[in-house]
């Protein structure tokens, strides 16, 4: 029985070493504004300059306190 649980685990384990960091985190947490864009290119090149943006601007509007057309 303990290796039926073991594969899942480990599996879990070795993917989460490929899988990128949320781009949203990436801006709000440490600022890493470019590493976020590439992240997102990596999903839709066609709209990741347009995705960076609006969680940037979400992000300044969160500093600042406003939640009008979020």
């Amino acid at each position: 029985m303990l290796g039926v649980q073991t594969f899942p685990a480990l599996a879990f384990l070795l993917l989460v070493l490929i899988i990128p960091e949320s781009p949203r985190w990436l801006i709000f947490k440490k600022g890493a504004v470019d590493e976020a864009e590439r992240i997102f290119r990596m999903i839709n090149p066609l709209t990741a300059k347009a995705e960076t943006m609006a969680v940037q601007l979400a992000h300044t509007r969160m500093l600042n306190g406003s939640s009008a057309n979020l």
